[in-house]
């Protein structure tokens, strides 16, 4: 399963790997006892949080476009700054709030826990720039929601025959990596088939007419 997000234009560690130190548990908070408590019964950051193997990981994936950085026409390279958005349920991280002073959410270091690796996959440079290592936020149901920051330098066929009024269509492919749709199954964010525009800067050289996405 692949997401197809199309831009169309117009010219004018922090990481705990220790296990927790229980002898001085009376001194913790609640939100301490219960990061522990599951950090320290999470074994399975490498495979899928399901307990049935043959159910898959639904992910909810989204991208919020902040501003387009260049268009390189030469290279026919679009560099963009943007947040992506991803939601899945895992298993092994829920808890009862009453047990924990009535929490209902807590943040976790991305690495200690299951991600997808949702990839871009008409890339155009092995170096992008991807802030993955904020933390999640994990509801007490199991839901975790995860922002992380990237710079996408993606490939973009450029026509500028109609220089200096020409327009561009730009599409970027995301998937899994390693796993097809019977494992991960991604889905829209809030059903939501474009990008996120809320917080977009505006460029000085293009103006975004139009965008859209697909599955597929």
């Amino acid at each position: 399963m692949f997401f197809t997000f199309i831009i169309f234009f117009l010219i004018i560690d922090y990481s705990i790997e220790q296990k927790c130190n229980r002898e001085r548990i009376h001194t913790w908070n609640a939100e301490q006892r219960l990061i522990c408590d599951l950090l320290d019964n999470y074994q399975v950051k490498w495979g899928r949080p399901v307990r049935n193997m043959t159910e898959d990981v639904e992910v909810r994936f989204g991208l919020q476009l902040i501003h387009i950085s260049d268009l390189d026409e030469k290279n026919q390279v679009l560099i963009t700054n943007q947040w992506q958005i991803y939601e899945w349920d895992d298993e092994a991280l829920t808890w009862d709030p009453e047990d924990y002073d009535n929490l209902m959410d807590i943040r976790l270091p991305i690495k200690r826990i299951w991600q997808p690796d949702v990839t871009l996959y008409n890339y155009a440079d092995t170096r992008l720039e991807e802030k993955r290592e904020v933390l999640a936020t994990v509801y007490h149901n199991g839901t975790v929601f995860w922002k992380p920051m990237s710079i996408f330098k993606s490939t973009c066929q450029i026509d500028i025959r109609r220089f200096p009024y020409d327009s561009q269509k730009c599409s970027m492919k995301f998937g899994s990596w390693t796993y097809d749709s019977s494992k991960v199954n991604l889905r829209f964010y809030r059903d939501i088939q474009k990008f996120d525009l809320n917080s977009y800067v505006k460029s000085n050289e293009w103006t975004i007419v139009g965008n859209s996405a697909s599955l597929n």
